[in-house]
């Protein structure tokens, strides 16, 4: 008992010296809580807006195929494991708002990346129809029917034959345009020619445009997506844009992902030979490359998940995060230290009073156990605050940012490189926990060398000491 209350008597006659210990544990805990939490949130909102915006289960087939043979198909060899499914179509376009062209604005035109979607699969299939409402509560939608999305509901422009268009956020605000406005796409599209596009030319091609009518804002809240996406109805798309430049897929939700996906890219890959003729409208005959008696249905067909196009990234933040793990940990061994040498020194401040106990019959480990009480009492009072404090941090880090963007004049987190328009966290309180009692860990480490010296010292020579 006399431990804990010589162990409290130190601390309180050396009050400054504790709470210096205490806060460079708890600033290095706010360290790895924020940083893990921020990084945590990257990983969490980059996979959530990049499957929100694909989907489970991605079949592009290699050739001109039916996707709806392909779709029934689908349905037929997988059964319930496939909750929904939807047609996907895609090219590059160029894209600007309506009026007089100005030769001297060059960014009038943007580059964008055309989706031909079913408005109501695609919303079955990821989380487009959320991505179509105003943030941050998303009740207010920006389109008046979700369930034909791309209707034209304007009485003057549906006369005229006007068709609907969606815009990502960010290409709406570099266009500066909104629902009501119009747009003009191009396409490059073949005047005839070879059926296959074998031996065309140029001059075989002319440039089409076409007005089209926003009628929504698209906002998965991943710049890079929203920056230049454009959304049309998969049979507008089919009847303004030549096929042959345009990338065709079916895309599906799987009700368990993580387990089936394996499954369902197996069958796609292995068992839709007898799909490559059957596919094929008109009944042409499969290309030259397809009839090679080596091939199988993967040189026919691709089955990825969403995340294959981004592979790249989710891998790079995965190690990312792991390289940075290690270096906010080692901020933590090295705000540890501290409570060392304030341990250190308070050995070295009661030489006489460690002599006197070991005199009157105190053991090594009841000296010890008071310098280690005290350092623990120092990684307690530092892990509760840090912990606090990082969670506070993390809470109101948006409004921090700003803090620190007014006070020296530059931004730290600039939305058009992060991709995000506020910094994405996420916590784990499993992890925080970790955190917490590692930190504890150390800081017992590190009391227990200068808790050992003590234990250790000579009752003679420590009643001695000057």
């Amino acid at each position: 008992m006399y431990q804990l209350f010589l162990s409290f008597r130190f601390i309180w006659r050396h009050l400054l010296m504790t709470l210096i210990g205490s806060f460079f544990v708890g600033a290095s805990l706010v360290v790895l809580i924020v940083v893990m939490a921020v990084m945590d949130g990257f990983q969490s909102k980059l996979k959530e807006t990049f499957s929100g915006s694909s989907a489970d289960l991605i079949v592009t087939p290699r050739f001109d195929a039916d996707l709806t043979r392909l779709d029934a198909e689908l349905r037929k060899q997988l059964g319930d494991r496939v909750v929904a499914t939807g047609p996907f179509l895609e090219t590059i376009s160029m894209v600007r708002r309506e009026g007089m062209v100005d030769p001297s604005v060059m960014d009038e035109f943007q580059v964008a990346q055309v989706f031909g979607v079913d408005g109501r699969a695609e919303q079955r299939v990821n989380h487009f129809g959320t991505y179509l409402h105003r943030p941050p509560t998303r009740i207010q939608s920006t389109v008046k029917d979700l369930d034909d999305p791309f209707k034209v509901h304007d009485i003057e422009q549906a006369s005229y034959g006007r068709v609907g268009v969606i815009l990502g956020k960010g290409l709406a605000a570099r266009l500066h345009v909104g629902p009501g406005q119009r747009v003009k796409l191009f396409a490059l599209v073949s005047k005839g020619g070879a059926a296959d596009g074998s031996g065309a030319s140029l001059d075989d091609y002319e440039l089409r445009q076409e007005l089209f009518l926003v009628v929504g804002i698209y906002q998965s809240g991943n710049g890079d997506i929203d920056r230049q996406c454009v959304f049309m109805d998969h049979e507008d798309f089919a009847r303004f844009f030549d096929p042959r430049t345009a990338r065709r897929s079916l895309r599906a939700k799987l009700a368990d992902p993580d387990t089936q996906f394996r499954e369902a890219a197996d069958i796609v890959t292995d068992q839709w030979w007898e799909l490559v003729e059957g596919s094929l409208p008109d009944g042409r005959a499969p290309p030259p490359w397809l009839r090679k008696e080596t091939a199988r249905s993967s040189y026919a067909f691709t089955a990825k998940p969403w995340w294959y196009q981004h592979e790249a990234m989710v891998r790079a933040i995965e190690s990312e995060k792991a390289m940075i793990l290690v270096i906010a940990f080692l901020i933590v061994i090295a705000g540890t230290s501290s409570i060392f040498a304030a341990q250190w020194l308070l050995v070295s401040d009661k030489v006489r009073e460690i002599g006197i106990l070991r005199a009157l019959g105190a053991d090594v480990r009841g000296v010890a156990t008071i310098f280690v009480l005290n350092g623990f009492l120092m990684g307690v009072l530092g892990s509760i605050g840090g912990t606090g404090a990082g969670l506070l941090v993390v809470r109101y880090i948006d409004n921090i940012h700003r803090g620190i963007t007014s006070l020296t004049g530059r931004e730290i987190f600039d939305k058009n490189i992060y991709l995000f328009d506020s910094i994405p966290t996420r916590v784990d309180p499993e992890q925080v926990t970790q955190f917490a009692l590692a930190a504890l860990a150390c800081t017992l480490i590190a009391a227990a060398i200068p808790a050992l010296r003590a234990g250790l010292m000579d009752p003679a020579r420590a009643l001695h000491n000057e």
